[in-house]
């Protein structure tokens, strides 16, 4: 006889009863187990520093990035699974040069965040035409994007669930 207590874990987008999405909480999990990143947000710019927790000795710490450039003005510290974080950069590389290409500026920090924060929550989704269907479970990262726009400053922190915050300090 099967187990009923695990059948809500199985699909990315299955609520149980208690209206909770496991996989999003799995992928919440992932982001606590790992590293620690941390952002300052000052009035002259923003500082981002990583931990970098290395499974085995035998590991070249200067192989693992949690610290990636999206653009000349926009940065980003991870915490949870590195291929994730790395998705999650490259799409921002993308949207961020495809910006700059047609509008001839730099895209602000907050509509690089939630150009993540959108990709994140569409996770499971797919369109008719697309070559390649995007991930089929919730990207188990949290990224910390700091940068300098016209506003100044700025500091966001993206979450698994796809939500943005943006942090004064």
């Amino acid at each position: 006889m099967w187990n009923d207590s695990n059948k809500y874990d199985r699909g990315v987008n299955t609520f149980s009863p208690e209206g909770r999405i496991f996989q999003i909480e799995y992928a919440f999990a992932a982001v606590k187990m790992a590293a620690t990143a941390i952002g300052i947000r000052t009035d002259e710019g923003v500082i981002l520093a990583v931990e970098k927790k290395l499974p085995s000795r035998l590991m070249d710490p200067t192989s693992v990035e949690k610290i990636m450039e999206i653009d000349s003005h926009v940065g980003c510290a991870s915490s949870g699974i590195a291929g994730d974080a790395k998705t999650l950069a490259d799409h921002a590389r993308v949207e961020t040069q495809n910006h700059k290409f047609s509008f001839n500026e730099p895209l602000k920090v907050e509509a690089v965040t939630r150009s993540i924060a959108d990709l994140a929550i569409h996770f499971g989704e797919g369109s008719e035409g697309m070559k390649e269907k995007p991930m089929s479970r919730p990207y188990g990262v949290s990224l910390l994007v700091a940068g300098v726009d016209e506003d100044g400053p700025q500091l966001y922190v993206t979450d698994p669930a796809g939500a943005y915050l943006k942090y004064k300090a």
